[in-house]
């Protein structure tokens, strides 16, 4: 295990949801739900933010070094809650120590192998594969995933699949339109691509700010 400079790694929405899609195929050689997506991506802005800006090395879900992790990590400030009450820490307590990644797939594998396969995520993996956020977000608590009240961080985390659910739809639309254009034509797809880009600036000029925007939706 070496340790690494954290820097900071932030990715676009669409670009995030895409190589989760990605990623999730990679590993489990399947195709995700929308709602699943949404979940699971909804859960990665909670940790970060809205296109990542609190991520570094391209942890998407802020994952601490535990016993068993032999890849890189990184150090930087953290925000737990102890006995109730919010506590701030700093390099090198071990509370710092982060994993880091070489990609955002790497990241979202990283990630997605966590949760699917730790076994105090049993129950967060079998009511995120049922699409329930509410199951899910008690299942990571139950877990330690999180130190906030599971009430607090389930609210937050609805709050974001409201805003994320209508784009990871509108990227899942693309993606099939895609894969459906590359099997009649592989010189079709960046002409696809190009469409679902148009559409999505498209949406943001009616207004759909809130998709786009820099809010964190509390």
């Amino acid at each position: 295990m070496e340790l690494v400079e954290a820097k900071a790694t932030p990715i676009h929405r669409v670009q995030g949801i895409s190589a989760l899609y990605s990623a999730w195929h990679t590993y489990f050689g399947a195709i995700p739900s929308v709602e699943q997506v949404a979940i699971c991506f909804s859960q990665m802005v909670l940790e970060t933010g809205f296109d990542f800006p609190a991520c570094k090395n391209f942890n998407v879900g802020n994952i601490k070094v535990g016993s068993s992790w032999e890849g890189n990590y990184c150090m930087y400030p953290a925000g737990e809650y102890i006995g109730g009450k919010f506590r701030m820490f700093y390099p090198p307590d071990k509370q710092t120590w982060f994993r880091a990644y070489e990609s955002s797939e790497e990241g979202m594998m990283g990630y997605l192998d966590l949760v699917a396969n730790r076994p105090r995520y049993t129950e967060a993996w079998s009511q995120l594969i049922a699409g329930s956020l509410e199951g899910f977000s008690k299942g990571l608590h139950s877990g330690g995933y999180y130190t906030l009240s599971d009430a607090e961080y389930t609210r937050r985390l609805r709050i974001r699949y409201d805003i994320l659910k209508p784009l990871v739809e509108k990227v899942d639309s693309g993606r099939v339109q895609t894969i459906a254009c590359f099997e009649q034509d592989p010189g079709l797809v960046a002409v696809t691509t190009s469409h679902l880009v148009d559409r999505l600036a498209e949406d943001r000029q009616k207004g759909l700010d809130l998709l786009f925007g820099d809010e964190d939706g509390d």
